[in-house]
């Protein structure tokens, strides 16, 4: 396809005392050449009304995006829009990775959504989501541009809610007021499906749905249904066998007539996103924040990877491409990598490999610098076991996992050590005990309250001289909580692990060195003490107390006869 020029308005002079639609209404008398000069010499948006109206391309949206939101679409968004005609010129959909904050769903599901409800107001339009929920956040969005925006009465004047047939989460319609109510009803005949309409991938509102204007699929995985294959296989098989068989297609060419749209950051190299990629039915486009340059290439750009508080992500380090500088220039883009380096690269280089690499960056902290007079937290995971059980049936128990987490006086934590094992109830509260007795500064034990852990909890709590803080973990799945939680502050160096030789600790880090394998319990006692500790999400002073040691030590550890004692 012919790239397309783009529309540049004309210089602004005066406004005029007329109102932007009766210009329009005046200036449409004229010749199509005097009308033209006109309208470069009035009120620029006088020009972008008259593009949005009269082109149905990239040009006429860019205009109708200026009239919506009063800013120029962003470069990256115009190459979407325009790869977005290309596929459906080509009776193909259109499918678009990018990342968290490029304002994907704002200008291609929302306003490129408005937009074509405006081009073709007699047609059915879906948006698939997750749920429910986020669905209806775009249909909504979609609907008050519809309903209160200026922008949209101007480009479309005729288009109206049709409210007495519907207007709300269950579906809306619209009618073009160039027509009579019952003129409309002879050209929608056909039609028993609203104007738009909004579900998540599973909802009762999508079966029997036939959508030819727009199928918009808008982040359709999320943390609740991607964690596991099964999850996924689940909103793949609904996404091929459900939604897909909805569109139309030319009876004659077979080429979609249905505007499809699938956009997204992916989860896993194994979601509905990829299989969707790996169909080759649908034209792809993928955009991550910034892309790897050679040094001298036009519009590079040097990130050196330093953060305001000193720490150094050396994945950063070298020169890259930009795709947002205005709203994510260098150091926009080394504060978001604060999240951890599986994340940043799943979330904004959209890199599955990188994203897929085990492994939580920790910092060792060395075992005789640590002072166990220093105020100290609890951290418990809870399993039990039933005493007589065959070694097998222990073997296939989770186990209970008691975490040591102290505070560094000049700044952030460290975890000093454990208990790991499989325990009876009693014997977990007699370690939680033990510990409280142990450690002279003591504070409280975080023992998380979800699930089995429900009754431990109620447990301890009738023992008065126990000091127990219930932690609610929420439904977050169990890897994400992990990563969300403990990845930065692991890799900032707020949270550093002792390296001593004790049973709790190699197992931890292992645990670490192999996430999201390893064993899941000590990782998530550690969740548990770091809840403790509010302030640790706080950054540090650029100030430490000991430096970060490259290898670990195999100093004895004052409490290693104690958390033998788990095993």
């Amino acid at each position: 396809m012919a790239a397309r020029k783009k529309v540049v308005p004309a210089s602004v002079p005066e406004q005029p005392a007329m109102s932007l639609s009766d210009q329009v209404i005046a200036l449409a008398q004229l010749p199509e050449a005097e009308r033209i000069e006109a309208l470069k010499a009035i009120d620029p948006r006088v020009w972008y009304v008259a593009v949005a109206q009269n082109d149905d391309g990239p040009d006429g949206f860019e205009c109708f995006y200026k009239l919506v939101h009063g800013n120029n679409l962003p470069s990256h968004g115009r190459k979407w829009i325009e790869k977005l005609y290309e596929a459906h010129e080509a009776g193909r959909g259109f499918e678009l990775f990018s990342w968290r904050g490029s304002w994907k769903s704002t200008t291609v599901s929302m306003t490129f959504g408005a937009f074509r409800i405006g081009k073709e107001p007699h047609k059915t339009n879906l948006v698939v989501g997750a749920n429910d929920d986020s669905a209806e956040k775009v249909t909504a969005a979609i609907a008050n541009t519809i309903e209160l925006s200026l922008a949209w009465k101007m480009v479309f004047p005729n288009v109206e809610p049709y409210k007495a047939k519907g207007w709300g989460a269950e579906g809306y319609y619209v009618i073009d007021k160039q027509y009579t109510p019952e003129q409309w009803q002879e050209i929608t005949s056909a039609k028993i499906d609203p104007t738009l309409v909004g579900g998540g991938y599973g909802s009762s509102r999508l079966p029997g749905k036939h959508p030819d204007g727009f199928l918009m699929l808008d982040d359709i995985h999320d943390e609740k249904n991607s964690a596991s294959e099964k999850q996924r296989q689940e909103v793949i098989d609904i996404v091929s066998d459900t939604i897909i068989p909805t569109m139309v297609r030319n009876r004659k060419t077979h080429k979609l007539e249905t505007w499809f749209v699938a956009i997204g950051t992916p989860w896993h190299e194994k979601d509905a996103y990829h299989f969707l990629k790996d169909t080759r039915e649908y034209r792809f486009m993928s955009t991550p924040i910034m892309a790897k340059a050679e040094e001298g290439e036009e519009g590079a750009v040097y990130i050196d990877g330093v953060h305001p508080e000193g720490m150094v992500f050396k994945d950063l380090v070298g020169w890259w491409h930009l795709t947002w500088p205005k709203m994510f220039p260098p150091e926009v883009i080394i504060s978001l990598r604060t999240i951890g380096k599986r994340a940043f690269s799943r979330m904004f280089l959209l890199d599955m490999e990188a994203a897929k690499v085990g492994g939580m960056a920790y910092q060792l902290y060395p075992a005789e610098a640590i002072d166990f007079t220093w105020r100290t937290n609890g951290g418990l995971d809870y399993a039990s076991i039933r005493r007589g059980l065959e070694s097998q049936q222990m073997k296939d128990r989770d186990s209970m996992a008691l975490c040591y987490l102290s505070k560094v006086p000049t700044g952030g934590a460290v975890v000093g050590g454990g208990v790991e094992g499989k325990l009876t109830m009693v014997q977990s509260q007699e370690k939680v005990e033990a510990a409280q007795g142990i450690f002279k500064n003591w504070g409280v034990c975080g023992v998380e309250d979800t699930g089995k852990g429900e009754t431990f909890v109620d447990t301890l709590l009738l023992k008065p001289h126990l000091r127990i803080m219930p932690i609610k973990t929420g439904n977050i799945e169990k890897h994400k909580r992990q990563e969300t939680i403990l990845g930065s502050l692991l890799e900032l160096g707020i949270l550093r692990i002792s390296d001593a030789n004790t049973p709790f600790l190699n197992v931890l880090r292992y645990a670490l060195d192999n996430f999201p394998d390893g064993n899941d319990d000590v990782r998530d006692s550690l969740v548990c003490a770091v809840k403790t500790f509010p302030e640790l999400f706080v950054l540090p002073s650029t100030e430490v107390s000991v430096p970060a040691v490259p290898k670990r030590r195999q100093a004895s550890h004052p409490l290693q006869a104690f958390g033998n004692a788990g095993r």
